[in-house]
């Protein structure tokens, strides 16, 4: 039996709450026009930015919570499958080469069928991911309910995350009795073109809509009623039985082992009191209290948008910083066998002659200069000079004819 969604065949399944992300990979894999056809798409396509401020101790808690609960990476065409046992089913305890065999048991899936799948378990959250390449196996793995483990069974529950490449946004005041079926009518429709599928979260009144892209609308259709989208962002995950960071409660291991939010004392009583102090912000509260902004994640889409401004930044052109100026070399090299206080004396004796002055290529090389090594190219290739410093050398030279005379008399 199929039914008709705004001009999309889709099964029943497609609709149900076990399907997670699923129609999203399927509908971004149809071809689609964005807004070539559509009249009725809002472009408003901006995401506010947000990020919040923590203390120096409490800043490195949620660094460390971020890093612990990051999957390796994974390729991103392929499909992936959360599954989350419940019942306190630890699988660092159990192992994860187990775990991963009761889930191909469980799914019915041979070892030829899973050569080209991944299982990664994540030890912090207590959760295993399955990437696959193929459809068919990540159907199976989506409808999983149920493991068992050296002959016990453990409850487990399966759904398919996002596709890569996503945005996702939220939109509030939706009311508890729409279900999957009327929300996937309402929403993903030819008059919102960017979105691929749409989820409750819980049973909020708030929904949850992947878009195709990096990009969000600020302004949404649903229906026919225009409301307001915001991005989405994660929360640190806590469980409300343990009360410990980094997992949620229906994958909790331990919960008769709880401590307390405010203070972190282990098995506190009921008659327990103490002053709060939030470990994420370091403030007067409950630890990820609703009050606390700290708890939320960055997306991923500002934290892109950060990193390409610090790369442009980083990125400096010549334009920039324009080169400075070389200092002007000399018009001509220094004679060779030259004192300094040669140099001195004519600088005394003719004030008025540039220092870069050098013969033309007219003059006459004096004797004196001949026997001093001069060479005559540097002479011919000289520039020419005014006629005043030509006589002032000329002067010079005569000067000094008549003194080396002197000397060898």
């Amino acid at each position: 039996m199929n039914v008709q969604v705004m001009g999309e065949d889709i099964s029943a399944d497609e609709i149900t709450e076990e399907a997670g992300w699923k129609s999203a990979g399927a509908r971004r894999s149809r071809p689609r026009d964005h807004g070539a056809k559509s009249t009725h798409d809002i472009d408003g396509r901006a995401n506010a930015p947000g990020a919040g401020q923590q203390g120096t101790k409490p800043k490195r808690v949620k660094g460390k919570l971020i890093k612990a609960g990051r999957m390796p990476r994974l390729p991103r065409e392929e499909i992936k499958i959360v599954v989350r046992p419940k019942g306190g089913l630890d699988i660092v305890k159990v192992g994860a080469p187990t775990v991963t065999a009761a889930i191909f048991a469980a799914a019915d899936i041979t070892g030829d069928e899973s050569v080209d799948d991944t299982v990664c378990p994540n030890s912090h959250q207590n959760i295993v991911v399955v990437n696959t390449p193929k459809r068919a196996n990540a159907d199976r793995y989506a409808k999983l309910r149920q493991i068992h483990i050296e002959g016990k069974p453990h409850e487990v529950n399966a759904y398919e995350t996002a596709p890569d490449n996503t945005t996702n946004g939220v939109i509030p005041g939706i009311p508890i009795e729409y279900g999957p079926r009327a929300l996937d009518e309402n929403i993903v429709n030819p008059r919102n073109p960017l979105a691929l599928a749409a989820k409750r979260i819980g049973t909020t009144t708030k929904v949850v809509i992947s878009f195709d892209g990096l990009k969000m609308p600020n302004l949404f259709r649903y229906g026919a009623t225009l409301v307001r989208c915001t991005l989405y962002s994660k929360q640190i995950d806590i469980c409300y039985k343990c009360e410990r960071l980094g997992h949620h409660m229906d994958v909790c291991q331990n919960p008769e082992n709880h401590i307390c939010r405010g203070c972190g004392g282990r098995n506190p009583d009921q008659r327990h009191q103490c002053s709060p102090n939030c470990n994420l912000c370091g403030g007067a509260h409950m630890t990820a209290d609703k009050a606390c902004k700290a708890r939320y994640k960055t997306p991923y889409v500002i934290r892109r948008r950060r990193s390409e401004r610090q790369n442009a930044h980083a990125k400096l052109t010549q334009q920039d910083f324009p080169p400075i100026q070389p200092h002007r070399p000399r018009s001509t090299p220094r004679l060779r066998g030259r004192s300094l206080s040669r140099s001195r004396q004519r600088h005394n004796r003719a004030p008025t002659r540039s220092r870069s002055r050098t013969p033309t290529p007219g003059d006459k090389v004096s004797w004196t200069d001949t026997l001093r090594g001069i060479a005559r190219e540097a002479a011919v290739t000289a520039p020419a000079v005014p006629e005043q410093n030509q006589k002032a050398d000329n002067d010079i030279l005569e000067a000094r004819k008549v003194k080396c005379e002197k000397r060898t008399r």
